[in-house]
């Protein structure tokens, strides 16, 4: 009995130190210039979900498309994630790419010829449809391999800092979208009134856009127009949802002041004044039940 346990253990130390050790296959390699990337936890999942559980984002469209739109880019990227050679290249309205339909398991890679489409529009089908959508890893489920990058850096600022006006009056704030640096046009900015008289207030509901539907344009700018007629300071923020998730904007300051009171020569009012020519008299008396003058005026004739 101590013998046959002492082989026992001999041979388990053996394969520990000796048999290779298995790996689930990597979730993302590099081929034609790309990440391909897809998600060995799921299965049933398009490409934005693929990216985004890997804190990445799909790459641009075209680009995706020409990096796998021939069969011997296919038979790269197949070759890069470990499934040969052998390859399903077509007009596939999602597959740009996916896995073979199949039984899959949670770390279990995937299950070959990947398919790989001549389609151009499949990159933008393929970023929220893929065949057998939905369908958990197990009986008939499927992978998707995409393109995935890091998201850009998107930035949304909001001018300015501190503005002020009577209250009621009509009051602007601007925001600006770039994304690496440059304009970010064609996005559509939320503003909001977070706290203040007009907390609540949103420029879907309220004021209005110097742009249709409030989507920057080519110079990455769109303004808010507002009014509030109650007294206070409003904070006010932006917003936009970004290739990452959502972009906001630190907050502004929008002040609404008192009505000033106007002067008498603000309504264009001037006070009487006497006066008097030769052989004229004048004289003002208070009257006592108002605060008006009244002007006396009598003549004399020699």
């Amino acid at each position: 009995m101590k013998r046959t346990f002492s082989f026992l253990s001999s041979a388990i130390l053996f394969l520990l130190i000796f048999a290779p050790v298995l790996r689930a296959q990597p979730t993302c390699v590099e081929a034609n210039g790309l990440n391909w990337c897809y998600d060995d936890q799921a299965c049933g999942e398009a490409c934005n979900d693929v990216c985004a559980a890997l804190g990445l984002v799909p790459e641009d469209n075209q680009v995706w498309f020409e990096a796998q739109n021939t069969e011997s880019e296919c038979q790269v990227i197949s070759e890069a994630l470990g499934l040969g050679n052998t390859v399903f290249f077509g007009g596939w309205a999602y597959a740009c790419l996916e896995d073979t339909g199949g039984t899959h398991t949670v770390g279990g890679g995937l299950i070959g010829p990947l398919y790989c489409s001549d389609t151009e529009s499949c990159p933008q089908a393929h970023r929220t449809e893929m065949d057998q959508i939905g369908t958990p890893c197990g009986p008939n489920s499927r992978r998707s391999v995409c393109p995935c990058t890091e998201p850009p850096a998107e930035v949304l600022g909001l001018s300015p800092e501190s503005s002020s006006g009577p209250a009621g009056s009509d009051q602007t704030v601007t925001a600006y979208a770039t994304s690496d640096g440059d304009p970010l046009p064609g996005v559509q900015v939320t503003f909001r009134v977070i706290s203040g008289p007009g907390e609540g207030k949103t420029s879907g509901a309220y004021g209005e856009c110097s742009n249709p539907g409030c989507f920057t344009g080519p110079d990455g700018l769109v303004s808010w127009t507002y009014s509030n007629y109650a007294v206070g300071t409003d904070t006010a923020t932006a917003s936009f949802e970004g290739a990452g998730g959502e972009i906001a904007s630190s907050s502004v300051e929008v002040i609404g002041t008192v009505l000033p009171i106007p002067t008498l020569s603000g309504w264009a009012i001037a006070p009487r004044r006497s006066w008097a020519l030769p052989g004229i008299w004048s004289s003002a008396e208070e009257d006592p039940h108002t605060l008006n003058k009244t002007y006396q005026v009598a003549c004399s004739v020699n």
